[in-house]
């Protein structure tokens, strides 16, 4: 029993140590060669204009919009009128376009925004189907320096209007 507790190990602990050293050096030079060509930057083009020719409008998947806000003070009710606006006016089939909007904070301001946007959305949304604009939300589009017809007009004073109700409501 003695001579077994006193014999030498077969491998001196240095050669394991070293060997794991060099294990790890390969791994990491494995590791680094095949990151390389997993990094490797993707440039996509995207053309939406030739979506139409692939499928019909009517084949589109339904499009679910989920807009999330807490907080009425870091996120002005415009703000979230203006978002809400812009992914309506999307170019997609209305039908199968869905937006949600969670107010985590329960306000009644937020109600009312919505509601109001929703009225002046029927103003908002054939304007820029009808015009054919680019930037569909209402505030990029007002503050922007675009050629302005009488529409145009009549629709900003209408969008400063629901601003200015939505101030009023505002808590102080």
């Amino acid at each position: 029993m003695h001579s077994i507790l006193s014999t030498p190990p077969p491998c001196p602990p240095f050669f394991i140590t070293f060997s794991f050293f060099i294990s790890d050096i390969i791994l990491a030079f494995i590791r680094t060669t095949q990151q390389r060509f997993r990094i490797a930057i993707v440039y996509r083009d995207e053309f939406p204009e030739n979506l139409e020719k692939v499928m019909k409008k009517s084949d589109f998947p339904a499009l679910d919009v989920f807009i999330c806000t807490a907080d009425l003070y870091k996120e002005p009710p415009m703000s979230l009128v203006s978002t809400v606006l812009s992914v309506m006016a999307y170019d997609y089939p209305t039908e199968k376009i869905s937006v949600y909007v969670s107010d985590d904070g329960g306000s009644q301001l937020t109600l009312f925004a919505c509601m109001e946007a929703t009225k002046f959305a029927s103003h908002w949304l054939p304007f820029c189907r009808k015009n054919n604009i680019v930037d569909r939300s209402p505030k990029a589009y007002f503050a922007s320096n675009h050629s302005w017809c009488s529409d145009a007009e009549k629709i900003k004073v209408s969008y400063h209007s629901y601003g200015i109700v939505l101030v009023v409501f505002s808590p102080q």
